[in-house]
């Protein structure tokens, strides 16, 4: 129990200083991603969203919703983290040895569990924040009159179970319960091989191999599941972005988001916002690997 109770709070600390790091990258990638596959493209260029929001929202617009992905980031990583742990603990059970050095597959399959188990936390939380970082950008653009304030968390999850009850809270769950369980294998294998090659090359900088493994991972993961995420972000957007679209009572769901993205901008319509993605994952999943295995070590 103990060792339970102090892997859940250092991944929940670990999560939390990532969050912070990469979150104003963050709304600027889902910013790009909201406008996927729409004829009248708002920004130009990664540069050009960075500008916009900037100039028409100072620097709170790039952390307009924190508070709900900072509480999800330290629960998402807690959840990541304790059944990571604790798939591994099964593995090391079935073998009779609690010392047991896993190989690869066995720690993926661990990362694939853990990414389940998170994303059913996951999907509101990214839910709230993907709508609070795209509501204010969208008012302001439709809005010609006085400046128009953003809702706060609460209201916005009173809007969405008004209009869709409690199951609207978990719009697009199958997304990303699937981009969780491949990305969350991709995320802890990485970190284990590039970790484990570089004690061999580098046995006295534990620090440097683990911030490296972890930027390694965030690389790795990101990568692999952005077509997927760029999907989801849009799907759990569209409301807001495409309102039309909800009017009509068209069918929105993956193959039609994904579809519709394809047919407006093509393949690289999936990867829209990729760059800044790959910037700020770098810092971020380097902190947190790194923030996680000192507290492991420090108070094991």
């Amino acid at each position: 129990m103990e060792e339970a109770l102090k892997t859940i709070l250092f991944g929940s600390i670990a999560g939390s200083l990532g969050k912070i790091i990469e979150y104003p990258f963050d709304t600027v990638k889902v910013r790009l991603q909201s406008q996927a596959g729409t004829s009248d493209q708002l920004f130009r260029s990664t540069f050009h969203c960075i500008q916009y929001t900037f100039k028409t929202e100072k620097l709170r617009g790039f952390y307009s919703g924190l508070s709900s992905p900072l509480v999800g980031a330290a629960f998402e990583n807690a959840i990541l983290f304790f059944s990571y742990e604790y798939c591994q603990s099964l593995f090391k059970k079935y073998y009779n040895s609690p010392d047991a050095t896993l190989n690869i597959w066995q720690l993926v399959i661990s990362g694939g569990f853990s990414g389940i188990s998170a994303s059913f936390l996951l999907t509101p939380v990214e839910l709230i924040k993907c709508q609070m970082q795209v509501k204010l950008l969208y008012q302001t653009k439709l809005s010609s009159s006085k400046p128009l304030k953003n809702p706060s968390i609460i209201e916005l999850i009173k809007i969405i179970i008004l209009n869709q009850g409690i199951k609207g809270l978990w719009h697009g769950q199958l997304v990303t319960l699937i981009r969780e369980f491949i990305g969350s294998s991709i995320w802890f294998g990485t970190y284990e091989v590039s970790n484990r090659n570089l004690k061999r090359l580098n046995p006295n900088n534990n620090s440097v191999n683990e911030f490296i493994s972890g930027a390694a991972a965030g690389v790795g993961y990101n990568a692999i599941t952005f077509p997927i995420d760029t999907v989801k972000s849009k799907l759990q957007t569209t409301s807001i972005v495409n309102p039309s679209l909800v009017d009509q009572n068209i069918k929105i769901d993956f193959l039609e988001i994904a579809k519709l993205i394809y047919l407006k901008n093509g393949i690289k319509g999936f990867y829209t916002g990729l760059g800044i993605t790959l910037i700020r994952c770098i810092p971020a999943n380097g902190v947190i690997f790194l923030t996680y295995d000192k507290l492991k070590f420090y108070y094991k």
